[in-house]
C-alpha cells in the first residue's frame, strides 16, 4: 500500500551530444502534464548548484537554535532559506520570467496537493555522484514573497520546497533501485539493528538510550560499535557481513538497518576515496577512510569466493542510516560519496544521510521522528523521512531536514508485528 499521490514526477539531468545537459521534470504520461525541460544554465554542472546550497545551508544552520527549542522570530531563518533556495533555481535555469514561470506552473500543476496537506507525491530523482540533483531544497511551488515573520507563516511558507510537500526517492546511478524492500523481524518479532557511533556524541548516547526504551519491544541492537568485545570484527567486516556478531558467532539474521551517528571529514579539492569516517567507544578510535574501508571491502569479496563461501547475505545487505553530526565536516559536494560507497560498492538495500553536518542533538531528534514513524506507526520509509522533517520544523521551526536525503525505494516498510506494538502518543514529549 502507498502513501503518495499521482501524478508522480521523474527529476534529472541529461546530457545530449552537441547540446549540453539538460534539466527535466517529467510528470507520468497518463497525467498529460507537458515536461518542464531547460538548458542548465552557461552549461554548468550540478557541482556548482552544490556549491550554493552548502553555502547556504550553513547560513541557514547559523541562524537556528542549539538545542532545538521553539523560536519566536523566525525572519532571519526564512530569508536565509528562501534566499537559497531562489540562488539554487538561478543557478540551474537562471532569472528570466519565463523560465521561472513554467517552472512553478510545471511543479503546482504535476502536485496539486502541494500545499493542500493531503496525501503527498512521489518525486523520483535520478542521477550520478555528478548530475544529483539537490532537489528536496528547491521552492518551486512558489519562489515569491517576504520572509516571514511568524511560526505559522514560516510552516506555510516551507510548504514551496519539494522536501516537505513531497516523498523524495534518489536512484544513484548507474546502480538501479532494490523495489519491493522489507525490514524484516526476527523469531522475537525484533528488527535486527546494528549500532555504530562516536561516543563523545550527546545525540549519539540519548539515540541509543531512546531506541533501548521506547522501542525495546520492536528493535534488537547489536552494539554500540566500538564496544568493548576483544575480537569484534572489523568495521569493513560488519559492512560486509551484517550477520556477525561483536562477541563472536553470527546472527540467524542480517541486520535490517545499520545506524552511524558518527563524524565524517571531508575537504574541498580532495579525491572522494580521502574522505574519512570516525567512530569513537570503549576507549577506542576508529578512524577509516572511504578508500581504505573500500580496499577491505575487495579483500574480503575475494577471501570470500577463494574459499567458495556462499554469499547468502549479498542479497540481504541492510539500509544504512548515517547521522553525520557533532564537530563532523561534511559538505554537500562531496556529501553523494558516502551513499556511493554503500549503494555502488556494497549493494545495500538503501541509504539515508546528510547533504552537511548536522548539529548533534538536532540529528538525535530527526532520527527519533523517523524511527517512530517507521517503527511505532508503521509509516512507509519515504513517508516517514517526509514526517520526521516535517516534525522537525512545526515543533521546533528547524528546517534542516531539508539536509536529508533518501536513496531507497519509498515503499520500504517494516513487516507486520506478530502481536500488537504499543503505539507512541503523538503528544510524548522528546527525551
Amino acid at each position: 500500500m502507498t502513501e503518495y499521490a499521482r501524478p508522480a514526477v521523474r527529476a534529472q539531468v541529461v546530457e545530449y551530444v552537441g547540446r549540453g545537459l539538460f534539466l527535466e521534470f517529467h510528470a507520468t504520461a497518463e497525467s498529460g502534464i507537458p515536461p518542464f525541460i531547460h538548458p542548465l544554465r552557461n552549461g554548468a554542472n550540478i557541482a556548482a548548484a552544490r556549491e550554493i546550497l552548502d553555502e547556504g545551508l550553513r547560513r541557514v544552520k547559523e541562524e537556528l537554535p542549539t538545542p532545538p527549542t521553539s523560536m519566536s522570530d523566525f525572519s532571519r531563518v526564512s530569508e536565509r532559506l528562501l534566499t537559497m533556495g531562489r540562488m539554487l533555481i538561478y543557478g540551474l535555469i537562471g532569472a528570466q520570467p519565463r523560465s521561472v514561470e513554467e517552472l512553478g506552473r510545471f511543479w503546482r500543476s504535476a502536485v496539486p496537493t502541494w500545499q493542500l496537506g493531503g496525501v503527498p507525491a512521489l518525486v523520483q530523482c535520478l542521477g550520478d555522484k555528478a548530475s544529483m540533483l539537490p532537489l528536496e531544497l528547491l521552492p518551486v511551488f512558489q519562489m515569491g514573497g517576504a520572509p516571514a515573520s511568524s511560526r505559522s507563516e514560516f510552516v506555510a511558507q516551507c510548504d514551496a520546497f519539494v522536501g516537505f510537500s513531497c516523498i523524495v526517492s534518489r536512484t544513484l546511478l548507474p546502480t538501479a533501485p532494490r523495489l519491493g524492500v522489507t525490514l524484516r523481524r526476527n523469531g522475537e518479532g525484533k528488527v535486527p539493528i546494528r549500532y555504530l557511533h562516536h561516543e563523545r556524541l550527546v545525540g549519539a548516547r540519548s539515540e541509543l538510550d531512546w531506541l533501548r526504551s521506547t522501542t525495546a519491544t520492536c528493535v534488537d541492537i547489536e552494539g554500540p560499535y566500538p564496544s568493548t568485545e576483544a575480537q569484534e570484527p572489523s568495521l569493513a567486516e560488519q559492512i560486509f557481513d551484517p550477520c556477525l556478531l561483536l562477541k563472536g558467532g553470527r546472527r540467524s539474521m542480517s541486520d535490517q538497518i545499520q545506524h552511524f551517528s558518527c563524524h565524517c571529514y571531508t575537504r574541498l579539492n580532495e579525491p572522494s576515496w580521502k574522505y574519512e569516517m570516525q567512530l569513537r567507544g570503549a576507549g577506542r578510535n576508529v578512524r577509516i577512510t572511504i578508500g581504505e574501508l573500500g580496499a577491505e571491502l575487495v579483500r574480503l569479496a575475494a577471501e570470500q569466493n577463494e574459499h567458495g563461501q556462499p554469499s547468502d547475505h549479498e542479497a540481504d545487505k541492510p539500509l544504512v542510516v548515517m547521522n553525520a553530526c557533532g564537530t563532523s565536516r561534511l559538505n554537500s559536494i562531496s556529501a553523494v560519496s558516502f551513499p556511493a560507497l554503500f549503494l555502488e560498492d556494497n549493494n545495500n538495500r538503501g541509504f539515508i544521510g546528510t547533504e552537511i553536518d548536522i548539529p548533534d542533538d538536532v540529528a538525535s531528534t530527526f532520527s527519533r521522528f523517523l524511527y517512530t514513524e517507521l517503527f511505532l506507526r508503521s509509516c512507509s520509509l519515504g513517508e516517514a523521512v517526509r514526517r520526521a522533517r516535517r516534525q522537525l520544523l512545526e515543533r521546533f521551526g528547524n528546517p534542516l531536514g531539508l539536509a536529508y536525503s533518501l536513496y531507497a525505494d519509498p515503499d520500504t516498510r517494516v513487516e507486520p508485528a506478530p502481536v500488537v506494538l504499543r503505539s507512541l502518543d503523538e503528544r510524548e514529549p522528546l527525551r
